[in-house]
């Protein structure tokens, strides 16, 4: 997946960066859009895997400060050091990007600071007037502000304008857009031969319909330049890349609930009657969707990502004018909902499970009942369903069970949710020098956290694929059955992991090969929700549902709004990824072994995705390019750039080249642990597959399809392979692999000869650096060392690399043997918490 990197750093409004993050996850849903700092621009080698640069709306002046600061790598702090080392820009790194291909986007201050001189506000006690020598994307001047009335970290001076846009056949069209204190690109057409291309301009000065009240004294009105005509937004060709400039606020959405909007129309409230308000409100509401329509095209065909345009968006044909789109087009621009979550488990014993659950459910309920959405009173068949009322750690959990009616009123409880409650201001309201508010009316956020959640037990009464559109739960269980009878009989008789075995310990039952251990089932029970905050949050930061798990229990999402292990940032997943969490113990006599579960985790995604597609050569062609990136990441095998053709180097960057092979990231894990406060270790797995994705994210479809391009007959061509199909396959898997794991008390050398053919590291040379976390702290060094990565430590779980004169080899048991052998034989020992394993730069560094 590639990254879109949006500085947030000192000048940057607080509104401005929630706005351009939520509008940017809702258009670039295959690309992981999160925040970056000045330090991480100038020294990270983010370029390779970067899609785009934004730089958000804000202030100029902190931007010239900061971004042009120098630093150097082997500083620990945000100023620069006067230890060795070559000093770095953001600035610098960020022009670098854009003229080797990469995109960039500047937005209102971003925009003034990406342009070779900024006028800003000239005879005011604001003016700032100067060059920018720094990125001079727009080689001319931006002028502002266009309107009057601008006050920094505040909507006062907001309003909705005009802007003229060409089309290719010559006429003018009107795109209305939020404005808040940007500039004009001045004279622009004279730039043309420098590569600017102008995509909208200003239509007029004068005050718009829809503008905040703001008292101007004639002397302010009349200084101010007539900027009609002068562009607003233009494109300017950089070297090999694009650079897309907005003197406007292209991100801010046009609904009729939006701040500026709000405050523009409560000052005409008391004017409009209620038809022309409903009626203004529905064309607000095309705005919105021509908003999104026209950013999707800029994206798509201007910078050569690829957009995806929201369901709603597409649900009405968007016109040239906004005025002629046909009465009554609904448009239902409202934010994705938390939707129910539904238990249910599968086998002979499903029933007992589901009922042993709901025991130790209500048996945690709270005292005191927790929040419900407004609406609830209401659901007489959800209440009358209960099991039980949860205030957990972290979320709200009312328990009922499934039947038709109860489900019925849970999804229409949830999809039509009002999360005004659980909302919270982006910002607090901005004042004046003399104290007073401003009148601004902060734009909010909810906190999905309190957003109760509401869970149905499935027994007799399951939903239809009319109520879960993107999950078949009866296929699902069908392919989990198949699968574990399949691999029960691949293991029958043998050790199918195994080409070492523990000796046997009496006095040990989990660390005997012989031991009895108990049979687990993963997936089942199951959990799932076309919509969640994070599965991973769900089941391990809330210990009373947690308690109440087996081992196995797996928690499915189509799409999660808080996905975890992406930085912190919140972000809505795409469709198509198969993504899930799963509950494992262990005893405490094990807890130094729970290092093995992302390892283990990375093991039974490959060895699903081998499953899944079937025992036919074509599919252990597509099966074997799939490897494991230490410590815990998917990663395939793919086409090199000059043979995928379509660009392919443009629409897939976040890949790497090793051994002659180009690799493109196909999943990544999540574990987290925590004592359940008895006698084991609760730890959940959290593992995110891309099966269905579309480009330019690499998934398992997209290997197949790649696969079937090049098959020499229909009878090599395979199958695309479901996301139910990937998850029974997957999870079926698991069940062999923890019973093993369980056995050998932990030990890792059951799974070395399986998982030394599908990691990606064996006997590869590359580097460490001075800060790479090493087992023993007195191995520290002055300078990088050049080693050679030879296998895993079968008791700790840390990577081993040797000298690169060394005899030692991945192929030989030294490699993937105990610290004490590591020892004795010379061998580094890396830690994989708090490393990473940058294979862009091939080096091993600690983890920033």
């Amino acid at each position: 997946m590639s990254d879109v990197l949006v500085y947030s750093g000192p000048g940057v409004s607080t509104s401005a960066l929630h706005h351009t993050l939520k509008t940017l996850r809702l258009l670039l849903t295959t690309y992981d859009v999160k925040t970056v700092d000045a330090r991480t621009l100038a020294l990270d080698p983010w370029q390779k895997g970067t899609a785009l640069v934004v730089l958000p709306g804000g202030r100029d002046l902190p931007y010239v400060a900061e971004l042009a600061k120098p630093f150097r790598r082997d500083d620990s702090q945000s100023t620069p050091s006067s230890r060795g080392g070559s000093e770095r820009t953001a600035s610098n790194e960020v022009r670098n990007f854009v003229q080797a291909g990469g995109n960039f986007v500047g937005i209102c201050a971003g925009a003034y600071y990406a342009s070779g001189h900024c006028s800003f506000e000239l005879g005011t006690p604001m003016q700032v007037d100067g060059e920018r020598p720094f990125l001079r994307f727009y080689p001319g001047t931006c002028q502002g502000t266009v309107y009057a009335g601008f006050v920094y970290e505040s909507d006062k001076g907001a309003r909705i304008i005009d802007l003229d846009r060409t089309l290719a056949d010559g006429k003018v069209d009107q795109w209305r857009c939020h404005y808040n204190g940007g500039g004009a690109f001045m004279d622009a057409d004279a730039y043309a031969d420098q590569g600017v291309e102008v995509l909208a301009r200003y239509a007029r000065t004068q005050p718009d319909e829809l503008r905040l009240d703001i008292e101007l004294s004639d002397s302010s009105a009349a200084r101010r330049p007539d900027y009609a005509g002068q562009a607003a937004v233009v494109l300017a060709s950089v070297g090999a890349g694009k650079a897309l400039l907005f003197g406007t606020h292209p991100e801010f959405p046009l609904l009729p609930t939006s701040t500026p909007v709000l405050l523009a129309e409560n000052s005409q409230a008391e004017a409009r009657e209620h038809s022309d308000r409903a009626e203004h409100e529905r064309q607000l509401r095309v705005h919105e969707q021509r908003r999104l329509h026209w950013m999707h095209e800029l994206f798509t065909h201007r910078l050569g990502l690829r957009s995806e345009l929201p369901q709603w968006a597409l649900s009405a044909v968007v016109s040239d004018k906004a005025a002629s789109a046909p009465t009554g087009t609904a448009v239902d621009t409202d934010e994705p909902k938390l939707l129910p979550i539904f238990l249910s488990a599968v086998g002979r014993d499903s029933d007992h499970t589901l009922d042993a659950i709901a025991s130790k459910l209500a048996a945690e309920t709270s005292t005191t009942p927790p929040s419900h959405l407004a609406g609830f009173d209401a659901c007489d068949a959800l209440k009358a369903a209960r099991i039980a009322s949860v205030k957990d750690s972290n979320d709200a959990i009312y328990f009922a069970r499934a039947d038709a009616e109860s489900i019925q009123e849970a999804q229409a409880l949830c999809s039509a949710a009002d999360y005004d409650a659980f909302s919270k201001p982006i910002i607090p309201a901005a004042t004046s020098v003399d104290g007073e508010e401003t009148g601004s009316t902060p734009d909010k956020e909810v906190d999905l956290d309190a957003v109760p959640k509401y869970v149905l037990m499935c027994k007799e009464q399951k939903p239809s694929t009319d109520v879960l559109p993107y999950w078949d739960m009866a296929a699902y269980e069908t392919h989990l059955e198949h699968f574990r009878e399949l691999n029960a009989q691949r293991t029958q008789g043998a050790d199918h992991w195994a080409s070492w075995r523990a000796p046997f310990d009496p006095f040990n039952p989990f660390g005997s090969a012989g031991g009895v251990v108990a049979e687990h089932r993963f997936g089942t029970p199951t959990l799932y929700t076309q919509m969640v905050t994070s599965t991973q949050t769900m089941l391990d930061k809330n210990f009373r549902l947690l308690a109440a798990l087996p081992v196995g229990t797996t928690f499915f999402a189509t799409q999660q709004m808080s996905g975890r292990g992406r930085g912190g940032n919140r972000w809505i997943s795409p469709k198509g990824c198969l993504q899930f969490s799963a509950v494992f113990r262990v005893p405490v006599s094990m807890a130094s072994k729970t290092v093995f579960l992302q390892y283990l985790s990375g093991l039974a995604v490959a060895e699903g995705i081998r499953l899944a597609l079937g025992p036919s050569d074509a599919a252990r062609a597509v099966a074997d390019k799939v490897r494991i990136k230490w410590p815990n990441d998917i990663y395939a095998e793919i086409p090199a750039a000059d043979e995928e053709g379509n660009g392919g180097a443009r629409t897939k960057t976040a890949t790497f080249e090793l051994g002659g092979k180009r690799y493109a990231k196909l999943g990544g894990i999540l574990v987290n642990s925590q004592f359940s406060g008895g006698n084991e270790f609760v730890l959940v797995s959290g593992c995110g597959v891309n099966c269905l994705n579309a480009r330019p994210t690499t998934s398992v479809s997209d290997l197949v399809a790649m696969h079937n391009d090049r098959a020499a007959n229909e009878a090599d061509r395979l199958e695309v392979v479901s996301q139910e199909k990937l998850a029974g396959a997957i999870l079926s898997t698991f069940d062999s692999i923890w019973k093993v794991f369980l056995q050998h008390g932990g030990d890792f050398r059951p799974f070395v000869a399986r998982y030394r053919q599908v990691w990606l590291h064996s006997d590869q040379e590359t580097t460490l650096t001075p800060d790479a976390i090493r087992s023993d702290a007195a191995a520290h060094t002055e300078g990088d060392e050049g080693v050679r990565i030879v296998g895993i430590s079968s008791d700790y779980g840390l990577l081993q690399a040797v000298p690169r004169t060394s005899s030692i080899y991945a192929k030989d048991a030294k490699a993937w043997g105990s610290t004490q052998d590591a020892q004795a034989n010379g061998i580094v020992q890396l830690q994989p918490d708090g490393n990473s394993f940058d294979m862009l730069q091939n080096l091993v560094k600690r983890k920033v």
